[in-house]
């Protein structure tokens, strides 16, 4: 029989790797998500001041694994939240929307996450394959 890790993992369509950067986000209400698709094409968009802050754990092409303090949220995470996100890849950070796929409290003021693309612009997307591509091209040599 199949563990549940491994069950989980072949779901994926997407490799993973391990890489950890600063992500920004905030949750999404209905209005503001119904509005997210012009906010995404503003390319010089800066950071909301509302935002909060956590690590990614890892990033695949179709999301990305994240963790963080709990106390940085009015109301925890829940699964299908959406949320509004920047992740500061080196040379430039990328915006995207995404959608909380799983969400787990590890304690009191730490929980970790994984979180789906939903809304990622060609060269959102372009940015995210080349940090992919450079750490599993730098695990094979």
């Amino acid at each position: 029989m199949q563990d549940a890790t491994a069950i989980f993992h072949d779901r994926r369509k997407h490799e993973r790797v391990d890489l950890h950067f600063n992500v920004h986000f905030h949750v999404l209400d209905e209005n503001e998500a119904l509005n997210q698709v012009d906010r995404l094409e503003s390319k010089n968009r800066a950071l909301d001041p509302g935002m909060h802050s956590a690590a990614t754990a890892d990033i695949s092409l179709g999301g990305i694994g994240m963790h963080g303090d709990l106390r940085l949220l009015n109301e925890p995470l829940q699964e299908n939240s959406l949320l509004d996100m920047v992740i500061d890849l080196p040379g430039n950070s990328v915006h995207c929307v995404g959608t909380v796929a799983w969400f787990e409290a590890l304690g009191a003021n730490d929980f970790q996450a994984g979180v789906a693309f939903i809304e990622l612009d060609r060269e959102a997307l372009g940015s995210v394959e080349k940090a992919v591509a450079e750490v599993l091209e730098n695990s094979e040599a």
